[in-house]
């Protein structure tokens, strides 16, 4: 599962270790999550990428099986990862900026 700026695009590191990943593995089983008022509109601009509307039925079971996520904005925090996927986050800037996290 790919992501980008919470499902505002199709853009950024999100976007190209996907483009990457199809070369070398079935595109079938990759998804780019998109905000649902956003989906017909990057369904047009990207019509070669599996697209998924956030936080819908179809979402939530391939969030929940995923063995990837690869996202560049934070996930809520009431979503919770299964403990046999690889959260990557590709996140820009230095490491010693202060990240916010709520509870």
């Amino acid at each position: 599962m790919f992501e980008s700026f919470s499902g505002k695009d199709i853009n950024d590191n999100p976007a190209a270790i996907y483009r990457e990943w199809i070369k070398h593995h079935d595109k079938n089983l990759a998804y780019f999550s998109v905000k649902p008022k956003f989906y017909k509109q990057l369904k047009a601009v990207h019509p070669d990428i599996k697209i998924v509307k956030r936080f819908m039925p179809k979402w939530v079971w391939l969030m929940a099986r995923a063995n990837f996520w690869v996202f560049n904005a934070r996930i809520p925090g009431w979503w919770k990862k299964n403990s046999k996927t690889t959260y990557i986050q590709t996140w820009h800037g230095t490491p010693l900026k202060k990240i916010r996290y709520r509870h």
